[in-house]
């Protein structure tokens, strides 16, 4: 026995000595959330984030070491938990629970935890992980396996209907020349799956649909959160219910594209008040009625392009988030009328016209007259993308003349010249 199967043999021996409350099976208590119907179907934002973003993830190794309580850990995205399971085999993570948006995401969890659980060994896996011409023998492995059946027949039922799902990711982290992932690819390295591999049959690894910030259904638990890059496009803002659970630790990921990604954490989490949690809510939905989170724009992007963001900088839910997010509605938002409501006249927002598409020609004449006027420079430059021409002309006729600058009469006049010449 080589030196690293021999320490994970300890780890398991001194897990099964503690005895403690956490080494429960994940699956088992939290079945109804395990192994709940997914509509693959359903939209997304996050369509095709099967795959890892950040490279070499084993830099986050320091960050999970720090932690020396029993714990679970809770994650997101897909195959960079089982990363993070690879580099770390210390004792302290007692169970991992994955929570994700995408539908497509916890698809492709659950097909993979099925191919750790019946494979033999890490050269099955990959064999059986790489073509989806093995689906016939993975069923014939899924029927014989040992599995709790109620598992087996979740497992069954969504077979096809996942394994479209996991076979159409790229999987290039797994090329072994592919030297961002060389420290982290357990499909090279039997340790590493085999660490993966005992979470998986044990039971200790569940998947769940839904918003990270959430974990009140995880009781009085100790966790450690690894928020991936969330941050980087959400309002951090845990909901933890009246029991808990405690959070350890929150660790966050700044992805720095082909270069090696930067980790971040901390042991002091911020929980918003009731009274912070409603202000938010208000700001927030005068701000998604102005169009200010067209698309993939969200309160965290406005806030770090409205201020400078520090390196490693989260933004909770707390008074200076709503404190930034109100500087903003005073600055660029306009109560236009009661039918549009609000609109964000945020010249770099180019979405945010879009509510002035219902006003009448009556009413665009009305708001001419009261709208302030940097607000009517942005409507000149940006207004023709959202309004009819008529309506368009509101707030542009009576301003051509001085609109046109200096610099291009300037520039006009030789041809002027040339003009009158030309008469002659």
């Amino acid at each position: 026995m080589n030196i690293n199967n021999y320490i994970l043999a300890t780890n398991c021996l001194a897990r099964a000595q503690r005895g403690h409350a956490q080494l429960e099976n994940l699956e088992a208590e939290f079945e109804e959330i395990a192994f709940s119907p997914i509509d693959v179907t359903k939209k997304s934002d996050f369509y095709g984030c099967e795959d890892p973003n950040e490279v070499h993830p084993e830099n986050i190794k320091k960050h999970l070491q720090q932690i020396s309580t029993q714990h679970i850990r809770i994650g997101t995205g897909v195959v960079r938990n089982f990363f993070h399971l690879a580099i770390d085999q210390s004792s302290n993570c007692e169970g991992l629970v994955i929570i994700d948006l995408s539908p497509r995401a916890i698809a492709h969890l659950h097909f993979d935890l099925m191919l750790f659980r019946i494979s033999a060994d890490m050269f099955e896996y990959v064999q059986l992980s790489s073509d989806p011409k093995f689906i016939d023998d993975i069923l014939m492995k899924l029927n014989s396996s040992d599995m709790p059946e109620k598992v087996k027949t979740y497992y069954r039922e969504n077979l096809k209907l996942f394994a479209p799902i996991y076979y159409s990711s790229k999987k290039e982290w797994r090329d072994p020349n592919f030297s961002g992932y060389q420290a982290v690819n357990y499909t090279q390295n039997e340790d590493q799956f085999n660490t993966i591999q005992q979470f998986a049959k044990s039971g200790k690894i569940i998947a769940k649909l839904g918003d990270i910030n959430d974990l009140s259904f995880l009781g009085n638990k100790e966790v450690v959160v690894d928020l991936s890059n969330i941050p980087d496009y959400s309002i951090i803002d845990f909901k933890l219910g009246t029991m808990g659970p405690k959070i350890l630790q929150a660790i966050w990921t700044q992805v720095n594209g082909d270069y090696p990604a930067s980790y971040f954490s901390t042991k002091s989490v911020y929980i918003p008040t009731a009274e912070e949690r409603e202000k938010l809510k208000n700001i927030l939905d005068i701000l998604g009625q102005a169009n200010v989170f067209f698309g993939f724009i969200t309160p965290a992007i406005i806030l770090q392009n409205y201020v400078e963001r520090k390196e490693g900088e989260v933004f909770y839910n707390d008074l200076k988030t709503i404190s930034i997010l109100e500087s903003y509605k005073e600055q660029f938002l306009f109560e236009v009328s009661p039918t549009v409501g609000w609109v964000d006249f945020n010249e770099k927002n180019w979405n945010g016209l879009m509510g002035l598409r219902k006003l009448s020609l009556e009413e665009c004449k009305k708001l001419s007259h009261s709208l302030p006027e940097q607000y009517k420079k942005v409507i000149i430059q940006q207004g023709k993308w959202h309004l009819s021409p008529q309506n368009y002309s509101v707030f542009t006729d009576k301003n051509i003349i001085q609109n046109v600058s200096t610099p291009s009469v300037i520039a006009l006049l030789p041809l002027l010249s040339l003009l009158k010449r030309l008469r002659r």
